[in-house]
């Protein structure tokens, strides 16, 4: 029973976004577990665009674009014209939004072990070339 007690308290105070030092819970591990990465700039992301297909508009003048995305000069690191990765927020929560127009990813800018990792996803309904 005191275990459970223990358990709601620590649930508690994670929640409500309080961290204050419990007795016998290990400080290091209490500041990962409240640790949010989602901001409006993405500031603990790297964003990479692969090569955009050539029925993406409103690039700028000279960007590579080709029918085969896997072929060809990508536009790289730190660039997201399209705004491909937004953060939005639903239900006073950070969503990270990813339209899926140009092939890209995210990579955090530290390191990471020993975590645990809870997400979940949807998927919408606009499809982009050439995955139609």
């Amino acid at each position: 029973m005191k275990l459970l007690a223990m358990l709601c308290l620590t649930a508690a105070v994670w929640m409500a976004g309080c961290v204050q030092p419990l007795a016998g819970v290990d400080q290091e591990r209490l500041r990962w577990a409240t640790r949010h990465l989602l901001d409006e700039d993405l500031s603990a992301w790297e964003i990479w665009m692969g090569v955009p297909h050539s029925t993406v508009k409103g690039l700028a003048e000279g960007t590579f674009q080709s029918r085969k995305v896997q072929v060809g000069e990508p536009m790289g690191l730190g660039v997201d014209p399209k705004g491909v990765f937004r953060v939005i927020e639903e239900d006073g929560e950070p969503v990270l939004r990813v339209s899926g127009e140009i092939y890209a990813g995210l990579t955090t800018r530290e390191s990471f072990s020993d975590y645990h990792l809870s997400m979940q996803f949807r998927w919408g309904e606009q499809k982009w070339a050439p995955r139609h």
